[in-house]
């Protein structure tokens, strides 16, 4: 017969696997998210070249916002070809940090980066650093190349951070005001109501998303903005 203390311990193991199991899943998923790499971003861009014609175009977005779907993106915009690439986890860093791929690739004119809310998870110093090694990277493989990034969109979601993304954002503008290889681009008078307020008809319930009108709308702001540096150059 078995004997007490063996029942006793394979009944505890028996009820806690299901325990095990779910600690296990929480550990691959945390896993997962600490194994962001320029692997991670090259494939997802290399994907989208795949199903897409890609050639060495004068303007390159890159965005973790707007949609890669050929179909939704404008064949030119401001009278440039026009290309977006991009991963909901894609920052400033990341994009230095993978330029070889992610845009040196490419050989663009003008790179557009727009920013999220992830940046909030950054202190303006770390922010401005990662521009900076944009810059740095852009000398380095010899590109003549605009840089235009896109400050932090106000949205329905965010009402409550509305001054800290202006603060964020100012800081950005002082960046590029600095600098005659960069420019910043403020969107949200385009998105704003008369109270400087996000218009909800631009966003998705989420409060987050963009609608059609509202892609096309931030579309028009670089257009504006392409347009622009042209009449500049």
């Amino acid at each position: 017969m078995l004997s007490n203390k063996f029942i006793i311990w394979a009944s505890v193991i028996i009820l806690s696997l299901p325990f095990w199991a779910l600690t296990g899943r929480l550990v691959v998923l945390n896993s997962s998210n600490d194994q962001l790499d320029c692997n991670t971003f090259n494939e997802t861009f290399e994907t989208h070249d795949n199903i897409s014609e890609v050639q060495q175009l004068p303007l390159l977005i890159i965005s973790s916002r707007l949609s890669q779907e050929r179909h939704l993106v404008p064949a030119t915009l401001g009278r440039y070809g026009t290309l977006i690439r991009g991963h909901r986890s894609l920052t400033p860093e990341w994009i230095g940090e993978c330029f070889a791929r992610l845009v040196g690739y490419y050989q663009p004119k003008h790179l557009v980066i727009t920013l999220d809310n992830t940046i909030f998870e950054q202190s303006d110093s770390r922010l401005l650093t990662a521009l900076d090694f944009i810059i740095q990277e852009r000398k380095r493989y010899q590109l003549n190349m605009m840089l235009s990034v896109v400050g932090v969109l106000k949205t329905p979601a965010t009402k409550a951070l509305g001054e800290t993304i202006d603060a964020r954002n100012k800081a950005i503008e002082d960046w590029a005001s600095e600098r005659a290889d960069a420019r910043f681009v403020d969107p949200n008078p385009r998105f704003s109501d008369l109270y400087r307020q996000p218009k909800a008809a631009f966003f998705w319930p989420d409060g987050q998303t963009l609608t059609g009108p509202g892609t096309q709308i931030l579309f028009a702001v670089l257009t504006q903005e392409i347009d622009a540096i042209r009449v500049e150059q």
